[in-house]
């Protein structure tokens, strides 16, 4: 039996798995973010190597016994320098010797779609959404917190926290499950002290995206500012799939699925989602979408499937189902820090 590590990285998590080369997952690990843009590439390094050597004990595998090992890392393919120092950051990792780069998109495209045409809406800690028809393989969103990413999760905890200064303004109906969540959050007794919060340090991207599942959390509750914040989220990540409907000039039907932690916040991200595609789009089907950590799937097929081995839906149905038991398996620290479980 072969043995192979796939491993996911991007701005909240690295999502690591060690499996064999008939797709049974015998082990995952799991630390904080990967992309270097964020974090450095230091932190990057050692966030790989944390999250590698769990996958590796978890599996009772040593890191000699990899067959070949691939990267499905945030930058990968952004430009010819990021997919360099990404390089360098994976070789200084000391991992494996023999490995294989991909982007994270393209791998968590591959896990809803395999090789089909397709859009896939990917709302992580980020926004970015793919499209394969016809041979063009084209990209919408995906320009970082500053520029853009509307619809990911941390632009639904920015939208939280501005919906929070109307709020204290009165320049919005008072919500008080959203106030009073996000002065708990922050642990302040003062409204106007999340200023120094914010603002005495370098923003942090992860920190402000994690606000994403309390506002979920908030709009099952009956919070009507949060399922806004949802919904308007969720009608922004639709943009990027009618963006790429035309761009492309689909002509005749099209599926879209997902994947990302976003997806986590259940119906109402997902279903205004799909109400706001089909304003734009007639002839679309959907497929449900998956979790973030979920995409490593993707990296574990496009393998396997280039070592010849015929992989199919229910691969990925089979797949899916193994790492969620993993996952209810791991520690209460890593499900909570890195996960948001």
């Amino acid at each position: 039996m072969k043995r192979y590590l796939a491993l996911d990285g991007g701005a909240t998590k690295t999502f690591a798995a060690v499996y064999s080369d008939s797709a049974e997952i015998l082990g995952i690990g799991v630390a904080g973010p990967s992309n270097y843009r964020n974090i450095g590439e230091d932190p990057a390094i050692n966030n790989i190597n944390e999250s590698v050597k769990k996958a590796l004990v978890s599996s009772g595998t040593k890191s000699s016994e990899l067959d070949s090992s691939t990267f499905a890392i945030a930058g990968v393919k952004d430009s010819n320098r990021s997919t360099e120092i990404i390089k360098s950051i994976v070789e200084r990792t000391k991992v494996s010797p023999k490995f294989e780069l991909f982007n994270d998109g393209e791998a968590g495209y591959y896990s809803r779609f395999l090789g089909d045409d397709g859009i896939v809406i990917a709302p992580g800690t980020g926004m970015i959404s793919y499209c394969k028809y016809k041979g063009r393989f084209e990209r919408a969103s995906g320009w970082g917190w500053l520029i853009g990413d509307e619809g990911g999760a941390f632009y639904i905890g920015r939208t939280a926290i501005s919906a929070f200064a109307k709020i204290s303004d009165g320049r919005a109906p008072y919500d008080g499950l959203l106030h009073d969540a996000i002065m708990k959050f922050f642990n302040v007794s003062n409204e106007r002290d999340i200023v120094n919060k914010i603002y005495n340090a370098n923003i942090d991207v992860r920190t402000i995206a994690s606000i994403a599942a309390t506002v979920s959390m908030l709009a099952k509750n009956g919070s009507i500012a949060c399922r806004d914040i949802l919904v308007g989220a969720a009608r922004e990540a639709a943009l990027c799939a009618s963006g790429l409907h035309e761009r492309l000039k689909i002509d005749g039907p099209i599926k879209i699925s997902g994947y990302g932690g976003v997806f986590r916040s259940g119906a109402i991200y997902w279903n205004s989602l799909k109400r706001a595609v089909m304003e734009k789009i007639s002839d679309v089907g959907f497929i449900d979408p998956i979790f973030g950590y979920h995409a490593v799937a993707g990296s574990i097929l496009m393998k396997l499937s280039a070592e010849g081995f015929d992989v199919g839906r229910n691969d990925i149905s089979r797949i899916v189902k193994s790492i969620d038991m993993l996952v209810d398996s791991l520690n209460e620290h890593d499900k909570r820090t890195y996960l948001f479980i």
